[in-house]
């Protein structure tokens, strides 16, 4: 990243091998509005209302259109990869009293086209959303409390999987390390007790539990 004469952040994605090496530009002027989601040798990206995604370990990018662009909602929150093929995408649309409509998506072409899978609870504003195995999906997302929501079916229905009643806490880090194994941080520094809570899963996002330390 850097900033342009006029203030104004500008992206590229540049790649190298894991070995080392030079690095190569990829993509520039991209705006970079979410998160890079990795799985094997598939990575995506959101960048405004398309998405740039690789299969081959970033040697090369393709850009797709996302279903959803209205003005003003929906509007794309963030994507994850199902790798060898497949991608799951949230859109958030209008919010109202700590709710947020939300969409999936699902896509198994790299995001050359999207079906509408389902609509996870309206609970939390936005979120983020990351797969596991096929077809198995979690979201984190907070408001007056913190909720992980978990597909089984590639987001066509879904189910609380957890919820704090913590005032809105919140989360990072949500992820996959295996199709089983995955992590979420809960809390924030500022809250006492529950400073940086890690939760773990062991089967995809079913069911979480807490670490301690």
């Amino acid at each position: 990243m850097h900033s342009g004469m006029d203030g104004h952040a500008s992206w590229a994605l540049l790649r190298r091998p894991v070995a080392g090496g030079a690095w190569a530009r990829l993509v520039t002027q991209a705006s970079a509005i979410g998160t890079i989601a990795t799985q094997a040798r598939v990575a995506a990206i959101l960048d405004g209302t398309s998405v740039l995604v690789t299969g081959n370990g970033g040697r090369a990018i393709t850009r797709h259109a996302l279903p959803c662009t209205a003005s003003p909602f929906p509007v794309p929150a963030s994507i994850a990869v199902q790798a060898p093929r497949g991608l799951a995408l949230l859109c958030a649309g209008q919010g109202y009293t700590g709710h947020t409509d939300k969409t999936v998506y699902a896509s198994g072409d790299l995001g050359a086209t999207w079906t509408l899978a389902g609509h996870p609870a309206s609970a939390g504003d936005g979120g983020v959303i990351a797969a596991a195995a096929p077809g198995h999906l979690t979201i984190a997302t907070t408001s007056a409390a913190s909720w992980l929501y978990y597909s089984a079916d590639d987001g066509r229905t879904w189910r609380t999987a957890v919820t704090y009643p913590d005032g809105g806490q919140g989360w990072n880090d949500l992820g996959f390390t295996t199709t089983r194994d995955g992590l979420v941080i809960h809390g924030h520094p500022y809250y006492g007790d529950r400073l940086g809570q890690l939760l773990l899963t062991g089967n995809g996002g079913q069911t979480w539990h807490v670490v301690r330390f």
